[in-house]
């Protein structure tokens, strides 16, 4: 074999190797992004009492079947904290408010990391997420079980109906759309919903 042909027989060798490196390089990172998970489901966008969840449902369904624009998405951030490592893994996570430090319990666990994640809530998910999560909001407040057990009937039925709704609407649009077709439906829904919200206990009457 002459000069020339093991130059050139190098060269191709060299460019292989820097192929497969670079194969190699991409699929390891193809890998990565792969196995990273989004974090669960956050519920920090939700009011803590039925009353708020109530009238939180009203304001964007007047909203979205009116004419006007549509209710602007929820942004907030959670600091993810992850704890041990193996099968004990696992991670908390917390709303970070405003820009001040905040101290977080870690519950005697080993801290092995955190990570910062942004939280986007469009005004359709975060329909869904007060219809569906209702009976759990509505646990917290003085509410009687008889109640309670309407609550949850009218919330699985509010669900149902924009899980159906929103099911191949592919936009905002079409969301909308979808909803001003069930206007009624869900309008009646909510009027239930509402009548029962506890209303101010009366004072005592003096004797």
């Amino acid at each position: 074999m002459n000069n020339a042909s093991i130059k050139l027989s190098a060269a191709v060798s060299i460019l292989l190797l820097n192929i497969l490196c670079g194969c190699n390089e991409s699929s390891s990172q193809q890998a990565e992004k792969a196995t990273e998970k989004p974090i669960p489901k956050q519920r920090f966008h939700l009011p803590k009492a039925y009353p708020k969840g109530v009238e939180r449902i009203r304001e964007l369904f007047d909203s979205v079947s009116g004419d006007g624009e549509l209710p602007e998405p929820i942004t907030y951030q959670v600091l993810e904290i992850m704890h041990g490592t193996g099968a004990a893994a696992h991670s908390h996570y917390h709303l970070l408010k405003g820009s001040g430090d905040q101290e977080f319990e870690d519950d005697g666990h080993e801290t092995v990391g955190e990570k910062t994640h942004t939280v986007v809530v469009d005004w359709s998910s975060e329909l869904t997420d007060l219809a569906r999560w209702l009976p759990k909001i509505a646990v917290g407040g003085d509410m009687d079980e008889q109640t309670w057990i309407k609550v949850q009937d009218l919330s699985a039925s509010l669900s149902g109906e924009l899980e159906s709704a929103f099911k191949g609407a592919g936009d905002a649009a079409a969301k909308r759309e979808a909803v001003r077709q069930r206007a009624e439906s869900i309008a009646g829904t909510i009027e239930q919903l509402e009548s029962l919200v506890p209303g101010p206990v009366a004072p005592p009457t003096a004797e």
